[in-house]
Formats: C-alpha cells, sequence, structure tokens
C-alpha cells in the first residue's frame, strides 16, 4: 500500500492529506500527524472522524469560534476541494501506471469525484453521479451533467470553491454558449489552481523552528462603488483561496511610508476672491442670503485697506507703468514682488510596493518540480484572465503575505517585528533560468539554478487610525 502525504492550506489551517493508492480513500490529519484522523473521504462520501479536535484546530488558527454544527456545515460544504486534491494526485498515479487503464477504471468505479474512466470519457461528479459523457470534449452538446439534464455547457467537474479543475492542469476552457453581448461560439474560459502549500527548499528538519515569507493567491473581488471605510485588511480579497508559497526570508527586508504634498500658493487678490466666495457659497448653503451681503461688504473692506496701504499704492503705480510702456517696472522702482503666501498641502496617500528576490537552487528531482510549481503557480495567479467575451478581461488575483516567525509546522505566528501587509497585487513576476550567465542542466533538463523577481502592491494605502492602540504587540502596518 502507497500512501501519499501533501501539506494543504485550508482556511488558514495547515493539514495534510494522507491518500491510499490503491484504495482511494483520503484521509485528513492534522500538520504534525499527531492528532489522529481528522475526516476521512470514501469516494464521494465524507465523514468527520474527529470533529472536536478538528473545530478546536481550526478556531486556534483562525480565532473564529464557530459551534459544532457551523463548523460541520463549514466543513460538508466545502468537501470539494479535498476532492480536487485527491483526483488531482490519483490521476498522477494512474497516468504513471501503465498498467492500460486498469487502475484509473478501479478510482473511477469506487466514485471518487473527478475521476475519469479511460474508455467512455465520463467522470465522476461531486455527489458521486456520473456524467453522461466527456465533458471536456470538443463538442458542447456532450456537456450534460447525468444528474441535472439542464445544465448543458457546465463542466461539472470544476471545483466551484476553488475554480480548480480535477485534470491537474491548472488551465481549462470548455465551450459554451453566449456571453453576456450575446456573442455566439465562444470559450469560457476557467482559471484553476489548488490549496496547496507549495514550500522551498522542500526538506526541512521535523520540528525545527524556522521563520519564512508566505505568499497565498486569492480570488479579486470588485471594491464596489462605495467609499473606503472600516477594516480595509481585507480590501479586495474574494471568498476562494489558492496556492500558498513558501519562502525563505531574505537581507534587506524594507518598507516605505509615504504621502504626497503639493507646492500651494495665493496672493492678496485671490485671498479676498477666495474669501468673498466662501462667504457665498455658506450664505447659499443655508438659506440665509444676509450673509452673502455680509462677506460682500467683508471682502469690499479687505480690499480698501489693502489699497490704502503705501507698499500697495507704489506697486500698483509701478505696475501700472509697466504695463503702458511694456516691461516690468515693479521690481525696479519698488523691490517688491507679491507676496504668493506658499504652504505645503497634503494632497493624498501612496501605495506601498515590496520586492523580492529569491534565488533556487534544486537538489533534487522532487525540490526541481516544486520549483517549477511555484513558477506556474506565480504565473496563473499574476495573469488577467480572459473571460467568456472576447470584449473583457478579469482582474488577476490577489495575493496575501505575511512574515512568519518561528513557525513549525504546527505554528504560524506572524512576525512581531516586522511589517503587516494589505491584499497586494503581482505587478511584475521574473524568472531568470541562468542566474550565473551559463546554461547548465541537470539529467532530468531541469535547471541548476533559478532566480525569481516579484514586486508587490498593495490595493489600499495605510492610515492613521490603524495604530490607535499604542501598545498592540506588533509592527504594524
Amino acid at each position: 500500500m502507497a500512501i501519499k502525504k501533501t501539506n494543504i492550506m485550508w482556511n488558514g489551517l495547515v493539514l495534510t492529506e494522507e491518500i491510499n493508492t490503491e484504495t482511494g480513500v483520503m484521509q485528513i490529519k492534522d500538520a504534525e500527524g499527531k492528532l489522529g484522523v481528522l475526516a476521512q473521504g470514501t469516494g464521494s462520501n465524507w465523514n468527520l472522524v474527529n470533529p472536536s479536535t478538528f473545530k478546536n484546530l481550526y478556531t486556534n488558527a483562525t480565532g473564529k469560534n464557530l459551534n459544532s454544527d457551523q463548523f460541520e456545515t463549514q466543513f460538508y460544504k466545502q468537501t470539494s476541494v479535498f476532492n480536487d486534491h485527491r483526483a488531482e494526485s490519483l490521476t498522477t498515479t494512474a497516468n504513471n501506471a501503465n498498467d492500460g487503464g486498469k487502475l484509473a477504471t478501479q478510482y473511477f468505479e469506487s466514485g471518487i469525484p473527478g475521476m475519469k474512466n479511460p474508455v467512455t470519457g465520463q467522470y465522476v461528479n461531486q455527489d458521486g453521479s456520473i456524467t453522461s459523457s466527456d465533458p471536456f470534449s470538443n463538442d458542447p452538446s456532450t456537456v450534460v451533467d447525468s444528474t441535472n439534464p439542464n445544465t448543458g455547457g457546465v463542466n461539472n467537474s470544476i471545483n466551484s470553491e476553488t475554480g480548480a479543475d480535477v485534470n491537474g492542469s491548472g488551465d481549462s476552457s470548455t465551450p459554451g454558449g453566449a456571453d453576456a453581448l450575446g456573442n455566439q461560439n465562444i470559450k469560457t474560459f476557467t482559471v484553476g489552481g489548488s490549496q496547496n502549500i507549495l514550500r522551498y527548499p522542500l526538506e526541512m528538519p521535523n520540528g525545527f523552528e524556522y521563520d519564512y515569507i508566505s505568499i497565498q493567491a486569492a480570488e479579486y473581488k470588485p471594491s464596489g462603488l462605495e467609499a473606503q471605510a472600516g477594516d480595509l485588511s481585507q480590501a479586495n480579497v474574494g471568498g476562494k483561496r489558492f496556492e500558498t508559497v513558501i519562502l525563505p526570508m531574505q537581507p534587506n527586508l524594507s518598507e516605505s511610508n509615504s504621502v504626497n504634498y503639493e507646492d500651494s500658493s495665493a496672493n492678496f487678490m485671490q485671498l479676498a476672491g477666495g474669501q468673498l466666495a466662501e462667504g457665498a457659497i455658506k450664505g447659499l448653503g443655508s438659506g440665509d442670503f444676509a450673509k452673502i451681503g455680509e462677506a460682500g461688504k467683508q471682502a469690499l473692506a479687505n480690499a480698501q485697506s489693502i489699497a490704502g496701504d503705501n507698499a500697495t499704492k507704489s506697486y500698483l503705480a509701478a505696475y501700472f507703468a509697466g504695463q503702458a510702456v511694456g516691461t516690468n517696472l515693479v521690481g525696479r522702482a519698488t523691490g517688491m514682488v507679491v507676496n504668493p503666501n506658499m504652504t505645503v498641502l497634503f494632497s493624498g496617500p501612496t501605495l506601498r510596493s515590496f520586492q523580492f528576490s529569491f534565488p533556487m537552487t534544486p537538489r533534487s528531482r522532487d525540490e526541481a518540480e516544486m520549483i517549477r510549481k511555484i513558477v506556474r503557480a506565480f504565473k496563473r495567479n499574476s495573469l488577467p484572465q480572459r473571460s467568456g467575451s472576447t470584449a473583457f478581461l478579469m482582474t488577476p488575483r490577489v495575493f496575501l503575505l505575511k512574515y512568519i516567525f518561528k513557525s513549525n509546522s504546527t505554528t504560524q505566528a506572524t512576525h512581531p517585528f516586522l511589517n503587516k501587509f494589505k491584499p497586494c497585487m503581482l505587478a511584475s513576476f521574473n524568472v531568470n533560468y541562468t542566474p550565473d550567465n551559463s546554461y547548465m542542466t541537470l539529467k532530468d533538463g531541469s535547471m541548476t539554478r533559478y532566480t525569481i523577481d516579484l514586486t508587490f502592491k498593495e490595493v489600499v494605502p495605510n492610515y492613521a487610525d490603524e495604530y490607535n492602540q499604542i501598545d498592540e504587540p506588533n509592527m504594524g502596518f
């Protein structure tokens, strides 16, 4: 019996998936594997084996204190996430078996969601039912769920929670229907992914505590037409989560907070006019028309006071004399210029950006494969998505960044002496396949060294009221 183990991030909780490649049974355990089986999936059926322990782990990781019924409801709504991970893993196992499709057929007959019958092209749905034909066929008429004949054109093998495709490609397109503009014969593109943890370096000593950077992709949620208000730590973050990439700490970690200021000037004539306009607007707004007259009287009095000043008289005389002869006589005659009343005015906040560079040297075939998965995940999650319409593109996913302090497989504590992050967009992602300025590969073709460079930009600025708690034990955003 072979057991395939994978660590995943599920709703902020690190779990271990164990898949029996002979029976297709999946068991969910804690990251350390010390608390026994938490849940088990056999075919399309799932069972919470140790719900109280599972719920306590969830509460400790997320701070959300759900009651037993609420937690069980949430778990069973999200079993498709585990089903998709299992289907992806077992599909790879079956493809590598080279047994003429016997193992794949066995998985299909066991009712494991997402598994394909190699003969008929049928798939198992999330509820254990069977599609009437191949849902990935190029013929739109064949895309029919046997449990609901009215769902033509819908790919029921796509995970509704994560958007992950069960064939493991992470990228799928299915033909079907018309877009919102009525265009016919277009393709609907479904961008996949998983909730797997992708980690470099791959091998870490058991129980060893270390610091690292956690980067998780998440669904983008439009901000809508309302002004920014309240807690912005989850701005533009939707409910779906995708890959979590764990990378080692880097030197030169820094942040820069800045705001924009601009020079502003206003001479005495502009100030007088502004006073008159302000008084009139206030009078109109309050319906007190007497204030408009008062504002005019005050502006006139200020103008008379300025005009009666000897310096002003000299300036005006020199100014109009200069206008008559076509030259500037003010400076020559008076040695004065109009006071511009210069000041600096706040014009708005800026958005922070963060740059990281990670060198990667694969030490094994598995580590080279992990680097490839990391690169593909960043590419897929940072690029715009094509919609069903050729007229529109969807916004790329956002990224949730954390500096993790003294972590082992059970703890995920945010670093108390490094900055926190608002949700970010991945503005640029660069891969250097030959950072040593020479082309070298290992036996299987993987590069001997990689360097990935990432530039993240936060989607919302920071505000002073986010630091109201004077003694809060963290560095803040």
